[in-house]
């Protein structure tokens, strides 16, 4: 910055008389240089020579009357510089800003007050470590080796057993997670034995069998759907050796029966964070039985088969509405038999339903809908005929609470069970050769009943009554046509059926690990177009559990019985036709030695003797059998 100070001399000003030639003091200050800057010099300095002439002129005149004036005070001349430029620099600074602390907001340090008379516990602690009360804390477990390498966990249980008549068993149980939202499970089953000798008048004969169930999945899962990839496969061998001819022949003595299976299936579910809950199934299968006994004298063609393909549909789904639920339900299958065997071809079966759930509170709930269902069968008679039917029946239900822990029910559901030809030789093993397939429907199947919960007692009553124009039922094949054995074959039928029925559970539970359960069913079925109960139909069924935790869980004993009533083979209810009372008492217990190891003992028909449940085929007695697990 530059600025220049011009005094009054240098404009032409004239100073007043008798005053001081030399600059008073605030001509100083004016004229003195500041900052940085410097002193320039007089504008008169060009012309040096003409001032100095004239100011000597001036001077001589002057003299005399100044000194007569102030002969003490000479007059000097002004030296002093007219003009000046000074330089500087400008600053500007502002004055900083800081926030002071906030004080007394918080409180004060508590200090605990301490009573005058309190004094250390200076004396060594004298009990001994074994009079302390144990700790609740247990050494925790390593973490798992895969764990540590950063694999997926593996878990399963593998269960292996032999005993008595060379019997022998496998159980295996495999799950590993491929990824965050994938899993991997295995399942495999199987048991067999040499059998034993059935017949006194009959040496030589055995039981020998054989059977094997396996199955993979895959499942996938999301925040709202899970999807599987499911296989599944059978294998099945056994022997009928309760056939008996009337007279030796040359068909065989003790014909055997061999099944395998398998099918390919997927499905999809939606999970909780779904707004409408579904599941859906769709299975492609194939099965095929050999049996070596023919059902035509006549023809010698060793083994007889019968094979199945079928392709399956179910899906069910719950839709939410504000004032309840509406539940839709749909199952369509169709299944083709022997040589072309394509599905479509033998049986075809269908069952849709809607019912709405309507939500009342907490006092009642109650269900209305309609269900159709119906199924087309061709060649599957006794004569060879076709059958077709189809229904379209009430689905009821009213649920009552009129106190805690007490249920009161009244339903109405028809129903339609589909049967597979795998699933016939399940129900009744020693089918002929050549069963047929239809549906079992029933369109009246009504049911009242009764749940009563206190403390750890529950109580179960019910009783009902259904009308079946389609059931499944079984009699014995001797003499009907189909088979050439008098004895040790059945037959699979289907009939109009009237059933009533009344049971009752009960079930409890102690805290000392002991829990039991028993319940009965009384049930009465009867043919009114053959005018005659159902075969193999009892009129007493009963079943009964007991079973005790020891050991912290370590050990588990647990005792099973069932019991069904004498029942006759065919529709004659003579001493010929009738079957004995069924009763089967298992008992086993095992042992945890360890996280990872564990024993069992498994006694099957703990009470020895003849115990047939179908008509000239008793089974082992006091089979024992010794097993060993092993858990990771």
């Amino acid at each position: 910055m530059t600025m220049a100070l011009l005094p009054t001399a240098a404009y032409g000003m004239k100073r007043t008389p008798g005053r001081d030639a030399r600059p008073n003091a605030s001509e100083k200050a004016r004229c003195r240089p500041t900052g940085t800057g410097r002193t320039s010099k007089p504008r008169y300095a060009a012309h040096r020579g003409l001032p100095t002439l004239v100011g000597l002129l001036l001077l001589f005149t002057a003299v005399p009357a100044q000194a007569q004036q102030h002969q003490d005070d000479p007059a000097l001349p002004d030296l002093a510089p007219r003009e000046v430029e000074i330089r500087g620099q400008l600053e500007i600074v502002f004055p900083s800003l800081q926030r002071q602390p906030l004080i007394g907001f918080n409180p004060p340090p508590r200090v605990p007050d301490l009573p005058a008379g309190r004094r250390p516990y200076i004396e060594p602690y004298k009990q001994d470590s074994a009079d302390l009360p144990p700790g609740p804390l247990q050494r925790p477990d390593p973490p798992r080796a895969d764990l540590l390498a950063g694999k997926p966990p593996l878990r399963g249980v593998f269960e292996a057993g032999a005993g008595r008549y060379l019997s022998r068993s496998f159980r295996g149980r495999l799950g590993l997670p491929v990824s965050e939202t994938a899993l991997f499970t295995g399942r495999l089953d199987y048991e067999g034995a040499d059998g034993f000798e059935p017949f006194d008048t009959r040496p030589g004969l055995k039981t020998p069998f054989d059977a094997l169930e396996a199955e993979l999945d895959l499942h996938t899962a999301s925040a709202v759907l899970a999807t599987g990839l499911t296989f599944d496969a059978f294998f099945d061998r056994y022997t009928l050796y309760g056939t008996e001819r009337p007279v030796r022949s040359v068909y065989a003595e003790n014909p055997e029966r061999e099944g395998r299976g398998g099918g390919l299936g997927v499905w999809l579910q939606t999970r909780a964070a779904a707004d409408i809950a579904l599941d859906a199934r769709l299975r492609y299968g194939s099965t095929r039985f050999e049996t070596s006994v023919l059902t035509d004298q006549a023809t010698d063609t060793g083994l007889f088969s019968r094979r199945e393909r079928r392709l399956d549909l179910d899906a069910t789904g719950t839709v939410p509405f504000p004032t309840g639920d509406l539940d839709l339900t749909a199952r369509l299958s169709t299944a083709g038999l022997d040589t072309d065997a394509l599905p479509g071809n033998t049986v075809q079966t269908y069952e849709a339903g809607a019912a709405f759930r309507f939500l009342y509170g907490n006092a009642y709930h109650v269900r209305l809908g309609l269900t159709v269902l119906g199924f087309r069968a061709l060649g599957q008679t006794p004569g060879g005929g076709n059958r077709t039917a189809g229904y379209l029946s009430p689905d009821v239900r009213i649920d009552l609470y009129p106190g805690p822990g007490l249920n009161v029910y009244l339903q109405h559901r028809p129903t339609m069970q589909v049967h597979t030809l795998a699933e016939l030789y399940r129900l009744s093993p020693y089918l002929v050769d050549e069963p047929r397939l239809q549906p079992t429907l029933r369109t009246v199947n009504a049911e009242a009943g009764v749940h009563y919960f206190v403390g750890r007692l529950h109580l179960t009553g019910r009783a009902g009554y259904v009308q079946a124009p389609n059931f499944l039922y079984f009699r014995n094949a001797g003499g009907t046509g189909t088979a050439i054995y008098d004895r040790g074959l059945t037959t699979a039928e289907y009939g109009d059926a009237r059933i009533l029925h009344l049971g009752g559970e009960a079930a409890f539970s102690l805290t000392g690990g002991l829990h039991a359960s028993a319940g009965v069913t009384l049930q009465d079925g009867h043919l009114p177009d053959e005018e005659a109960d159902i075969p193999y139909f009892p009129a007493l069924t009963a079943h009964t559990m007991l079973s005790l935790a020891f050991a912290s869980g370590k050990g588990l004993l647990q005792l099973r019985g069932t019991l069904e009533s004498p029942r006759y083979r065919d529709f004659d209810r003579t001493p010929e036709n009738r079957v004995d009372t069924f009763f089967d008492l298992d008992a086993g217990a095992s042992y945890r030695f360890s996280p990872w190891v564990g024993a069992g003992l498994q006694v099957d028909n703990l009470l020895g003797g003849r115990r047939e449940r179908w008509d000239n085929y008793p089974q082992m007695p006091g089979v024992v059998r010794g097993t060993l697990f092993i858990l990771f």
